[in-house]
């Protein structure tokens, strides 16, 4: 009997750190790398490639929307400078056709003073009111220009907030002010 006891005691369960058990493991932690290094790939292919690349197509979609606008602001800065050598310009121009009609208006009144006084008095309100009306003429042509160059620099810069035809209304209506200012004051000067 002392034999089978220790037969028995051989065949007993293997142990916790028995070499099978390590085996096991081995074969355990081998799949679970297997496994994490698979679910690796699979997540960078399937999910952190197609992420990064729709995150690089956002931002270089937002480059060229600020680039985008930033060149529009840079145009419609040249515009606006534009318009305003444009209005300086036909001020100039103006004043200059306004000289020289003044210049006329004073050549024609001696020569009419010489030769009667009240001849010179009806050409003179004769040449003033021709005066008049060619500043009137300079200065509508003059806001006529300054209001369809108002409506285009103000249709880029606005652009679809407000429409054409509110946009041409309010040019209008200051050009007119300004006409009528110009107008007055150059009476005022008479």
């Amino acid at each position: 009997m002392h034999y089978q006891f220790v037969t028995l005691a051989t065949e007993a369960e293997p142990g916790l750190f028995s070499p099978e058990q390590f085996g096991g493991y081995a074969s355990t932690a081998v799949i679970a790398i297997l496994t994490l290094l698979v679910s690796f790939i699979i997540i960078k292919l399937v999910i952190f490639k197609p992420m990064m690349k729709l995150l690089n197509d956002r931002q270089n979609l937002i480059k060229g929307k600020v680039e985008g606008a930033e060149k529009a602001e840079q145009e419609a800065q040249a515009r606006i400078e534009e318009s305003k050598q444009i209005i300086d310009q036909a001020r100039s121009e103006a004043a200059q056709i306004v000289n020289e009609a003044r210049e006329t208006a004073e050549s024609q009144a001696n020569v009419i003073l010489s030769k009667a006084h009240d001849e010179a008095q009806e050409t003179l309100a004769k040449a003033d009111e021709e005066v008049k009306k060619i500043k009137k003429t300079a200065l509508e042509e003059v806001k006529d220009e300054v209001t369809d160059l108002a409506v285009e620099v103000s249709e880029k810069v606005i652009g679809e907030i407000v429409s054409k035809s509110t946009l041409e209304e309010l040019c209008n209506k200051h050009a007119n002010l300004i006409l009528d200012a110009e107008v007055n004051k150059i009476d005022a000067e008479q």
